[in-house]
C-alpha cells in the first residue's frame, strides 16, 4: 500500500516558528491547483500497482485552496490511482478556516479527517507564535467540526513556549482532551534557522524557549495523557481508541508514498526523490512536462539507519526479524552488539523480538538512535 502527500505552500501569514516551505500569499493558487493534477498525472505509472490508503493535504495552509480545487485534485486521484474506498483523506486546516460552509463542503467532497493547528488555548501563546486565530474561538470551532460530522480529527499542541508554565501546560492538555478529540499531536517549540522567531530572538525582541521547560512539559505529557485515555504511540503523537494517523504511521513503517507539490518528498522501492523548494520553478517545470525533482537510491546502510530512525520513535520499535531478513546478518549482529549495552542500562528493552526505547528515555531518542546507527 502507499500514501499520497500534497504540499500546499500558501499561507495567509507565515507563523514565526515555521520553517516549512510556504509563502504568505495566495498568488498563483489557480496555476498551482492545475499543476498538482499535472504532476499526479506524470507519476501515475510509477504507482499504478499500489493501493492508495491515505491522502494527506499538508502545508502551508491547505485550506487556502477552495473546496472545488481540492475536489478537482481528489477526483483526479480517484480516477487515475487505485484509491481504496476506506482511504483516510486528511486536510490540515487553521481554526479560522473552519467555517460552517467550508466544513460542509469538505465533508461533501470526501475529506474524512481534519488536522487542526490550535497550538494553545492561551492567547499570549498564540501571539508569541504569530498565529492568526483567537483562543476564545477554539472551542466553538471544535464544536462546529463535530457538528458537521468530523468525528475523526486531530489537534496540534506546542509546548516549551516562553511564559507557558507547567500548570498552564497541564490545562492545555486537559482542555484538548475534554473536547472529545481522539488524536493529539504535541511538539516542542524549536528554533529553526531563517525563521522570524530566530531573527526576533537574535535581536532580543522576544524570549528564547527554555530547553529545561520543554523537557518538563514532555514528561507532564507522558504522565498525563494515559490518564486521559490516550495511547502514546509515537514520540509526538497520542490516540484514543486506536485512532492513529494512518498516513503518518505509514511513514514510520517505511511504506511507499508519493509527494506532490514544491518541496514534497517521495519514497518508493528504496528510491527517494524530492521536489524543488520554489513555486515559480515548480510551476515552470510541471508546465513543461518535466518533474522538478532530484533523487537518490538508498544503499543498504541508509535503509537500515532510516528503519531505526523511524521505528524507534514508535511504541512498536524495530523488529529483529526484519533487520536480519532485510539488511543481512552482518548488520543484524552489529545492531545486537550496539543494543546490548543500552539494554543493560535500561535504555532499550527487548519484547516479542522487537527492540524498543524505554519510555523514560523517549525525550533523548535522537541521541540514542544516532548511537545505534551504522556509520562507515
Amino acid at each position: 500500500m502507499a500514501g499520497i502527500y500534497i504540499h500546499i505552500p500558501f499561507c495567509k501569514t507565515k507563523c514565526g516558528y515555521c520553517n516549512f516551505f510556504s509563502l504568505a500569499s495566495s498568488k498563483f493558487i489557480r496555476e498551482f491547483h492545475e499543476a498538482i493534477i499535472k504532476e499526479a498525472d506524470l507519476h501515475k505509472g510509477t504507482f499504478a500497482d499500489q493501493d492508495i490508503h491515505t491522502i494527506y493535504f499538508g502545508g502551508g495552509t491547505p485550506s487556502m485552496l477552495n473546496p472545488n480545487q481540492i475536489s478537482d485534485i481528489l477526483k483526479f486521484l480517484h480516477a487515475e490511482y487505485n484509491v481504496l474506498a476506506d482511504a483516510e483523506i486528511t486536510l490540515e486546516a487553521n481554526p479560522d478556516d473552519c467555517s460552517e460552509e467550508n466544513l460542509a463542503a469538505w465533508q461533501n467532497i470526501g475529506i474524512n479527517r481534519l488536522s487542526i493547528g490550535i497550538q494553545s488555548f492561551r492567547e499570549q501563546d498564540l501571539i508569541y507564535l504569530q498565529r492568526n486565530h483567537k483562543a476564545e474561538s477554539i472551542f466553538a470551532t471544535i464544536q462546529s467540526i463535530q457538528k458537521n460530522g468530523f468525528n475523526n480529527f486531530s489537534l496540534d499542541l506546542i509546548y516549551g513556549i516562553p511564559g507557558l508554565n507547567d500548570d498552564d501546560w497541564r490545562r492545555n492538555i486537559i482542555m484538548a482532551a475534554e473536547t472529545g478529540v481522539e488524536h493529539i499531536s504535541a511538539y516542542a517549540l524549536t528554533i529553526e534557522a531563517n525563521t522570524a522567531l530566530s531573527y526576533n530572538i537574535l535581536k532580543n525582541q522576544i524570549i528564547a524557549p527554555d530547553e529545561d521547560a520543554a523537557v518538563r512539559h514532555f514528561k507532564i505529557l507522558q504522565d498525563l495523557m494515559p490518564n486521559l485515555g490516550f495511547e502514546h504511540y509515537e514520540i509526538s503523537n497520542f490516540a484514543r481508541n486506536k485512532k492513529y494517523s494512518r498516513h503518518n504511521t505509514a511513514y514510520w513503517t517505511k511504506e511507499a508514498y508519493l509527494g506532490l507539490g514544491p518541496s514534497a518528498h517521495s519514497y518508493f522501492n528504496n528510491k527517494r526523490w524530492w521536489n524543488i523548494s520554489s513555486l515559480n520553478q515548480y510551476l515552470s517545470s510541471i508546465n513543461n512536462g518535466v518533474l522538478p525533482s532530484e533523487y537518490e537510491v538508498l544503499d543498504h546502510q541508509t535503509q537500515f539507519n532510516e528503519y531505526l530512525m523511524t521505528g524507534l520513535r514508535t511504541q512498536w520499535g524495530v523488529s529483529l526479524k526484519i533487520i536480519e531478513e532485510m539488511y543481512g546478518k552482518e548488520i543484524f549482529h552489529y545492531f545486537l552488539q550496539q543494543s546490548e549495552r543500552k539494554i543493560k542500562q535500561g535504555i532499550l528493552f527487548l519484547q516479542n523480538e522487537k527492540i524498543q526505547i524505554h519510555r523514560d528515555f523517549w525525550i533523548q531518542s535522537d541521541g540514542i538512535i544516532a548511537d545505534l546507527m551504522l556509520v562507515c
